[in-house]
Parts: structure tokens; C-alpha cells; sequence
């Protein structure tokens, strides 16, 4: 046990310095580790920023390009119901004209029908007048009929 005892006393200070000896040298390697740790989160901050400075650019990128394209699209929608109104404009006016043209045959009908009423009519109102010139003619010679006859009477007396 002596001996065990002497064995540990001889060899605690060597196990010490050496416990002294690693942690001085996890020391200078932590230290030594810490400048390069620092600069490659320096490296990944620098190369993060300048990621999102790319992405950022990227995107300001593509909403110039979407707002353009976007831009764009109203201008030809824009153009497009520019061409509808006017293509609308164009069939109103052509509904117009074709409604103005039915409306002159429709009232150019109705002439023609009042013409051929009038016609019709005057027909009646000639023939009914013929008539009544035939009945006068009819009396006035039936008149004269008499007359002669009556005549020939007095002549006969």
C-alpha cells in the first residue's frame, strides 16, 4: 500500500502538469480555433448577407419583370376592349342602319297599303259615283221620255 501510495504521490504531479499541459494546449487550441471560428462566421455572415443581397435583387428582378409583364397585359387589354368598344360601336351602327332600312320598308308598305286603300276607296266612291250619274242619266232619260211621250200625246190630241 506504502509503495501504491509513494507510486501515486511520484506520479500526481506528473499527471498535474500533464492535466496542466493538455488544458494549456485545449486552451491555445480553443484560442488558436476561435479567430478562425470567428472568421468563418464572419465568411458565412458575409456570404449570408450577400445572398440575400442577391436574392433581394433577384426579386426586385422579378417584380420589375412581373410589373412590366403585368403592364403589358392591361395595355393589351386595354387595346383589346378599345377594339371590342369599337367593334360594339361598329354593330350598333350597322343595327342602326338596318333598323333605319326596316323602318322605311315597314313605313313604305304601310304607304303602299294606304295607297291601295285610297285607290280601292276612290274605286268605290267612282263606281258609287258612276252609279248615281247612271241613275240621273236614268231619270233624265226616263224625263225626256215622258216628255216626248207626253209630247206625242199633246201632238196625238
Amino acid at each position: 500500500m506504502h509503495t501504491a501510495d509513494k507510486w501515486t504521490e511520484l506520479n500526481m504531479p506528473t499527471a498535474d502538469k500533464r492535466t496542466e499541459f493538455t488544458m494549456h494546449t485545449a486552451d491555445k487550441q480553443t484560442e488558436l480555433n476561435m479567430p478562425t471560428a470567428d472568421k468563418r462566421t464572419e465568411l458565412n455572415i458575409h456570404t449570408a448577407d450577400k445572398l440575400t443581397e442577391s436574392t433581394m435583387h433577384t426579386a426586385d428582378k422579378q417584380t420589375e419583370l412581373t410589373m412590366h409583364t403585368a403592364d403589358k397585359q392591361r395595355t393589351k387589354q386595354n387595346q383589346n376592349t378599345r377594339g371590342d368598344c369599337q367593334l360594339l360601336q361598329q354593330e350598333e351602327r350597322v343595327r342602326n342602319v338596318e333598323n333605319t332600312e326596316l323602318f322605311t320598308a315597314v313605313v313604305l308598305l304601310y304607304k303602299k297599303f294606304l295607297m291601295t286603300s285610297l285607290i280601292k276607296v276612290s274605286n268605290i266612291s267612282l263606281y258609287e259615283s258612276s252609279k248615281h250619274v247612271s241613275l240621273v242619266e236614268n231619270k233624265c232619260a226616263i224625263s225626256q221620255y215622258t216628255f216626248v211621250l207626253s209630247n206625242q200625246r199633246d201632238v196625238k190630241k
